[in-house]
């Protein structure tokens, strides 16, 4: 059985390797910083729309890390 937060993690490590991404607002749990996203965002890693937030082709090369960072392994 696993906890909110690693079904969290779960909801982020699959969905952020889809070419959509994921709806945020569907996310179980507590919301990712939003300021490392900006950044992420800011540095061409992650896109982000209204709505969803995702990899960029150079974000999925080093997607790994940037998951993990986004929830804070």
């Amino acid at each position: 059985v696993l906890d909110l937060e690693a079904i969290r993690d779960e909801f982020y490590l699959m969905g952020l390797r889809l070419k959509d991404g994921v709806v945020c607002a569907a996310a179980p749990g507590p919301p990712l910083d939003s300021h490392q996203v900006k950044n992420m965002v800011q540095a061409n890693l992650m896109w982000q729309s209204e709505d969803k937030i995702g990899l960029t082709a150079q974000g999925c090369i080093v997607g790994n890390t940037l998951i993990g960072q986004l929830l804070g392994a």
